[in-house]
């Protein structure tokens, strides 16, 4: 399996999930990014769903073009090497100016999001706490139905409590956390099994009189 391959075991799903620090830069990988060709999955025949499609797979291969040069200007250095610390450094600083490039290349897109979401683990594997609490600040204020918010919640909280940005974050939180589809959200959980079970059943035409 090549190493492009590799960088984006995760991307299956359409999801960026997979750290930085999880690539072993020691690995003998082919770190090759493959052909747009390779990222292309749709199963419509709709000219817009096909636009749709290659807009994400050249959204994915720039992520990986990003992971592999990383790994590339980290080198194979061990943790022990004395210039090992600044060939992270280096890598991860430039991951991070990419990654800005492209979200501004995908401005307006639902890929734009995507490369938000990594610019974010970016910002924290390079621990860059400020520039991460406003990245995770733009997400909520543009974004709010993206499923980073709730995922990261906890650490934004822990970041903005370290950094005495609370009273810039809790407002934007507390907004967030009221509009339709949250207040929809919360009341769902909040219901016992039983109702659920029967709304389910309502839904599908089999509930009992």
């Amino acid at each position: 399996m090549g190493g492009a391959v590799l960088v984006l075991a995760a991307f299956g799903a359409g999801m960026v999930v997979q750290d930085l620090r999880d690539l072993n830069p020691k690995d003998n990988l082919d770190r090759s990014v493959p052909p747009v060709e390779e990222f292309l999955s749709w199963d419509s025949f709709s000219e817009v769903e096909q636009t749709r499609a290659l807009l994400r797979a050249l959204c994915l291969r720039s992520i990986a073009e990003i992971r592999v040069g990383y790994l590339e200007r980290r080198g194979n250095s061990a943790p022990e090497a004395v210039d090992h610390a600044q060939r992270v450094e280096q890598g991860l600083a430039a991951a991070i100016r990419e990654t800005r490039d492209q979200i501004a290349e995908f401005e307006g897109t639902a890929e734009e999001w995507l490369l938000h979401g990594e610019m974010l683990r970016l910002l924290q594997r390079a621990e860059r706490s400020e520039e991460w609490l406003d990245a995770y600040l733009d997400l909520v204020q543009r974004n709010p139905t993206d499923s980073l918010i709730e995922n990261l919640e906890l650490r934004a909280r822990e970041v903005a409590c370290r950094l005495g940005r609370e009273a810039e974050l809790e407002p934007v939180l507390a907004h967030w956390s009221q509009l339709p589809w949250n207040r929809s959200r919360k009341l769902l959980s909040q219901e016992s099994p039983g109702t659920i079970a029967v709304r389910a059943n309502v839904a599908a035409g089999s509930a009992t009189p």
